[in-house]
């Protein structure tokens, strides 16, 4: 039968010190008159109206080796306890070890991630201006390929017309000039 006291919830576990009010509820006879000293005249637990002179002491007639039955399985408890909480330190530290190599790692991560972030801004510019160059180059070339097709079509109707006057010396290329 586990007892305790209601005032300080603490075990009742010393049998020479515990009290009944009238209306049969216990405490510890020091909790119960501090009680009824600082607070009303009755029980904490019932409000039944009580004093210090109806306290009525009790005795207890405690089996030893009960005791020592609990006290051992206590120890026992004590134990398995102890050991679980060194296994679960044991397992905090093995946690806390790989949460901080998984903090280096995110800071080795988050270092190559901004290198590769500024290689590829580099590459990006250098793609940018490729294809600006390229642009230029496509330009050019329908110029040129444009200012092409227009010698040839002089260079026929040039061939055509020596063809037809044959005195008149021809020219060639008058229209081809270097951008």
């Amino acid at each position: 039968m586990n007892l305790f006291c209601p005032i300080c919830s603490e075990p009742q576990l010393k049998t020479d010190n515990i009290v009944s009010t009238q209306c049969g509820h216990i405490y510890h006879r020091n909790c119960i008159e501090n009680w009824l000293k600082t607070s009303s005249k009755s029980c904490p637990t019932c409000r039944t109206g009580t004093n210090s002179c109806n306290l009525i002491k009790l005795y207890f007639e405690v089996d030893d080796s009960k005791k020592a039955l609990v006290f051992d399985e206590i120890l026992k408890k004590n134990d398995e306890i102890s050991e679980e909480l060194k296994f679960l330190k044991q397992e905090k530290e093995k946690q806390q070890q790989k949460i901080i190599n998984l903090e280096q790692e995110l800071v080795e991560s988050s270092k190559k991630n901004k290198k590769y972030e500024l290689q590829k801004q580099l590459d990006d510019k250098a793609l940018a201006g490729f294809r600006s160059f390229l642009k230029d180059l496509e330009e050019r070339i329908v110029n040129l390929t444009a200012r092409f097709d227009v010698d040839k079509e002089n260079l026929k109707i040039a061939s055509k017309i020596n063809l037809n006057n044959p005195s008149k010396p021809l020219t060639i290329g008058a229209s081809l000039k270097k951008d």
